[in-house]
């Protein structure tokens, strides 16, 4: 079988380890001995699946070190699911009252995904911008969202992280919500966001860096992360709510399956209300379990940033030739976009072309989905925990090679 370094952005690549042991339980699970665990039923009292939740719970809270006072859920729908569930959880109590003001929240434009998941609160909610990414387009005194419409969050501008000290928002706000890391821009929190006590709930969207480093869980009101990154595979969201938040400010109207309050309190254990992603809590417990042999969160920071540093150092001591636009201080540890600057080639094609020509090359030599995301082009590597720490190299190998072959 030939090698293939699979660098796909999402869904993305799952660790040997955790695919052979799936395989070998596929049909046979250990839990339920005959069974698969996708065709196990859930409602069954301490039944085999009942039990394989309560554990993945519980492996969710000693290695994210989940404070008591959370709960864990498992939900449907991804990450634009939670785009509107956050407000419908949060924010909307009061949407249904004769001459209620429209709830509000702020945003933090870090790019697309914040932009994405702006324009769902904003369906709901009156949103402004709190801090940007942008330095061409600082945030005035109101804060006010002017024509920031997710579709134009695709240039290179998104280079640097506003500091959560210099946050604008409003103390009635309901949420403040921030994108961790950035996979089309590149642009990456390393360290997670402070706002002081009695601010509004600050919201997290950890899909593609969740368990690539520790968080403070406690800093957040509410966290989420779909899988098809590091969570396992595309079908489950995982989502800690801390206890006082549920149903607080749930809107009358919120769909029961986008209800935090719903989940957390079915019996006789939580995420019960409806059918759960029974297969993808099985691959979530296993890539927990995985990165728990591997040394936790720190050593996955650790990793982390071993890992994107020998991509960055190719790209910084090019000489021009691949450029990445993102400030050192905010480039992310797992989405890594590069571009290709042709007037610092010796060759008659010019960026696009040798753009095009990376891929093709790139795909020849065993490489998969290093293309860029279709609104910014350019390329992307995506270093998930499956990616193998030699399929790292090759690529950086790879990259001085195609260097020195057009330069």
């Amino acid at each position: 079988m030939n090698v293939v370094h699979n660098m796909s952005p999402g869904p993305g690549a799952l660790p040997a380890a955790v695919m052979y042991k799936a395989q070998q339980e596929l049909v046979s699970w250990p839990g339920a001995p005959g069974q698969s665990v996708m065709s196990v039923s859930h409602r069954e009292p301490n039944g085999p699946y009942q039990k394989l939740a309560a554990k993945v719970m519980q492996q969710v809270r000693d290695v994210l070190d989940v404070p008591s006072d959370y709960h864990v859920l498992f939900m449907h729908g991804g990450a634009h699911a939670q785009y509107a569930a956050v407000p419908l959880n949060l924010a909307g109590a009061t949407a249904m009252q004769p001459n209620a003001a429209r709830p509000r929240c702020t945003s933090i434009d870090t790019g697309f995904w914040a932009r994405r998941a702006a324009a769902e609160h904003a369906k709901y909610c009156e949103v402004s911008w709190g801090g940007s990414s942008r330095l061409d387009e600082p945030i005035d005194a109101t804060g006010a969202p002017k024509e920031r419409d997710w579709r134009a969050a695709t240039c290179a501008k998104f280079t640097t992280l506003p500091p959560s000290e210099g946050w604008v928002y409003r103390e009635d706000d309901s949420f403040v919500h921030v994108c961790a890391n950035e996979t089309i821009h590149g642009v990456e929190f390393l360290s997670d966001p402070s706002l002081p006590s009695g601010a509004p709930p600050l919201v997290g969207d950890f899909t593609s860096s969740l368990l690539s480093r520790p968080v403070d869980v406690s800093k957040y009101g509410v966290l989420y992360a779909s899988g098809g990154k590091n969570l396992g595979p595309a079908g489950l969201t995982l989502v800690l709510v801390r206890d006082e938040l549920l149903g607080a400010q749930e809107h009358p109207l919120c769909p029961s399956f986008l209800s935090y309050r719903e989940l957390a309190g079915s019996k006789p254990q939580p995420n019960l209300y409806l059918t759960p992603p029974t297969f993808c809590v099985y691959m979530t417990g296993l890539m927990l379990e995985w990165v728990t042999l591997h040394g936790g969160l720190e050593a996955a920071e650790i990793r982390a940033k071993a890992r994107s540093e020998l991509l960055y150092e190719v790209i910084d001591s090019s000489n021009g030739f691949y450029v990445n636009h993102v400030e050192e201080a905010a480039r992310s540890r797992i989405s890594i976009p590069f571009r290709i600057d042709g007037s610092s080639s010796r060759s008659p094609l010019d960026s696009e072309k040798l753009e095009r020509a990376f891929v093709a090359e790139s795909e020849a030599a065993g490489f998969r989905s290093l293309a860029g995301h279709p609104l910014a082009g350019g390329m992307r590597a995506s270093l998930y925990h499956g990616v193998p720490d030699a399929s790292v190299a090759a690529l950086a190998n790879f990259m001085r090679r195609f260097c020195n072959k057009y330069q």
